[in-house]
């Protein structure tokens, strides 16, 4: 059965970035990129990649990082500190002090968000900036606020949390706060409660932080742009081009020192090949149908880690030295098929190397993982790939049952195509008769008239 609609999608608005003067982008439980090469669907997807690598958000509720004590003013969180140490509780102070321990992580995120444009895109973020323009800007926008960043053509990355912090401050309003005996206070919200001391100014960064989670979890659970996870989690992962290739220089040069994206999915395959290991038998029977494509009867992780094929004339090897096809989209498979993480799936080119076969059973696997709860970020150049996701569509009004067929509530396509000065994003119709693309059929109109042409040349050649 269909997933139900996905409230609240968070939106992501690309002003002057790259080849782009303004794009916005709707994340559903399944977003499409179409469009011809080099107008640039991956900037996209690396974009969304540094974002959901990157949020804003403290380490206590989630996040990679926060303000040192030394960095809070403590202005209002010092006198918050001595009055709780006297056993008095002032509320206004108290979330005063809350806001005020948060300040810093404005400035710090700008620099880990500066850093790592750096490391998704091997280029300074001013590059990014399209020709002509002062500042490229993304801005986020959440059913829990907004946040954007700003990139300076003449360098620089500034960031405005703003909007998403009000939130937040409205928020606090409802935390309510008791003294339990001098030093330590007691918090509510709604069902959730917290008994901690206050000693310095590090227990308010710490207790600013876990509130700040608690905001997350309650507002912004749905939002896969402001995670409750940090970087390096394998809650979402990135498939980038070159898969096939990526893993045999893994398996001829295993220290192999990786760049880029690409750091990231040799990361993502150390971090998932346990959790892969464990659920072996599980999850290489939801994917047989489609390894079955390939000739391959197993698949197996040893203890170190290490991904085994084995073919169906009982041949095992390593997967970096299995046919490319096996190669590109194994890994694509399991994690699609592996219940839980990683909640959040990005790929580009899902159907590369791959037979036609085996991209309409890869393209059930998708539906199934988006229907068992995953968001799963596609870039494709495959027609084989959208007919299939459009029987899927057409088959949720047809059947209304079975676990491949898509809701058009569930599905968001966009066309990316090059303009007089640049790039623009439309957005496809989605509905229950599919997806409404023209660029392929476009192709296949072409190449049908010029084989008539070319029929009816050869027939007058002949005669």
């Amino acid at each position: 059965m269909a997933a139900a609609p996905y409230v609240d999608a968070p939106r992501v608005v690309f002003k002057d970035f790259g080849p782009f003067r303004y794009a916005e982008v709707e994340l559903m439980p399944l977003t499409l990129f179409v469009g011809r090469n080099s107008a640039g669907k991956s900037l996209i997807l690396q974009m969304l990649w540094v974002l959901l690598t990157t949020p804003p958000v403290p380490p206590a509720a989630g996040g990679r990082f926060s303000a040192a004590p030394g960095e809070i003013r403590a202005v209002h969180t010092s006198k918050f500190i001595e009055e709780v140490k006297e056993g008095r509780i002032d509320a206004e102070l108290f979330r005063r002090a809350v806001l005020e321990a948060l300040e810093p992580v404005g400035e710090v995120w700008r620099g880990l968000m500066e850093e790592r444009i750096r490391e998704v895109f091997l280029r300074e973020p001013r590059e990014l900036v399209r020709l002509g323009a002062s500042e490229a800007m993304i801005e986020v926008r959440t059913s829990c606020g907004s946040y954007a960043i700003g990139i300076a053509a003449g360098g620089g990355v500034r960031v405005n949390l703003t909007p998403f912090y009000q939130r937040f401050a409205a928020m606090l309003e409802g935390v309510e706060i008791s003294a339990v005996r001098p030093g330590v206070i007691s918090l509510k919200w709604g069902e959730r409660t917290r008994v901690t001391n206050v000693d310095g100014l590090d227990d308010m960064a710490r207790i600013a932080g876990e509130i700040f989670g608690w905001y997350l979890a309650d507002r912004c659970g749905g939002s896969p742009l402001i995670p409750l996870i940090p970087t390096g989690s394998i809650f979402w992962a990135y498939l980038p081009d070159s898969r096939a290739g990526l893993m045999s220089v893994l398996q001829i040069y295993p220290g192999q020192q990786l760049r880029s994206v690409y750091s990231d999915f040799y990361e993502l395959m150390k971090r998932m090949s346990p959790l892969i290991r464990r659920r072996i038998s599980d999850v290489v029977g939801r994917i047989s149908d489609f390894t079955k494509e390939f000739y391959v009867r197993n698949v197996d992780v040893d203890e170190a880690g290490r991904f085994y094929v084995e073919f169906l004339n009982g041949v095992r090897i390593p997967l970096g030295l299995a046919p490319s096809g096996v190669r590109e989209s194994l890994l694509l498979a399991l994690l699609l098929s592996l219940p839980g993480a990683p909640l959040y799936v990005l790929v580009e080119e899902p159907e590369a190397h791959l037979h036609p076969r085996a991209v309409v059973k890869l393209a059930e696997l998708i539906a199934k993982a988006v229907n068992g709860g995953k968001r799963v970020v596609i870039s494709t150049h495959s027609d084989f790939l959208l007919y299939k996701l459009n029987n899927l569509l057409m088959r949720n009004k047809a059947e209304k049952e079975g676990d491949t067929a898509l809701s058009p509530n569930d599905v968001a396509a966009y066309l990316v195509k090059w303009v007089e000065d640049g790039s623009v994003v439309e957005r496809l119709h989605v509905d229950e008769g599919g997806l409404h693309e023209e660029e392929f059929l476009e192709v296949t109109r072409e190449l049908f008239e010029e084989e008539s042409r070319l029929l009816d040349a050869v027939q007058k050649a002949a005669g």
